[in-house]
């Protein structure tokens, strides 16, 4: 009995269909770029599940959708920000609205650091932007603090 319970589970495919669908991949990445997250989704009964997306992110024979998930990506970092004013000018609950403005900031500034991040990183660098070589300097330094002292 066991036996024949097992093999029609098999039979019968379980979960959400993961086959990809140049139409979900559309519509997955512009649900992305209006603010939803991924996860968001992905719960949608139309929708794979999240691990199917991340096998198909990795797929080498899905660029173009590796692509515009990137864009969507980089498309949400960008609506997430623009809410924070919304969020900040509108909401009735100052409470609520400091979070949601909080979670967005802390989002945003990891997801593209060099946009929304803080300015509180110091970069050495050359005349051409280069990274500056500092060890000549720090040589140097050692020398002027290892030398004797002059006496006067």
């Amino acid at each position: 009995m066991a036996a024949v319970y097992d093999k029609a589970i098999r039979a019968k495919k379980l979960g959400r269909p993961s086959t990809y669908t140049e139409e979900i991949g559309i519509e997955i990445c512009k649900l992305l770029s209006e603010g939803n997250s991924l996860v968001r989704i992905c719960k949608l009964p139309h929708m794979p599940d999240i691990s199917s997306v991340y096998r198909w992110l990795s797929a080498p024979e899905r660029e173009a959708f590796r692509d515009a998930y990137a864009r969507a990506r980089l498309e949400l970092v960008h609506n997430l920000a623009e809410q924070t004013l919304e969020i900040a000018d509108l909401s009735k609950d100052p409470v609520k609205a400091r979070l949601q403005v909080d979670a967005r900031k802390w989002f945003t500034s990891k997801m593209l650091p060099k946009v929304y991040g803080d300015a509180s990183q110091v970069r050495l660098a050359d005349a051409n932007g280069d990274k500056l070589d500092t060890a000549p300097l720090i040589s140097e330094l050692m020398a002027l603090m290892n030398a004797p002292a002059k006496s006067e």
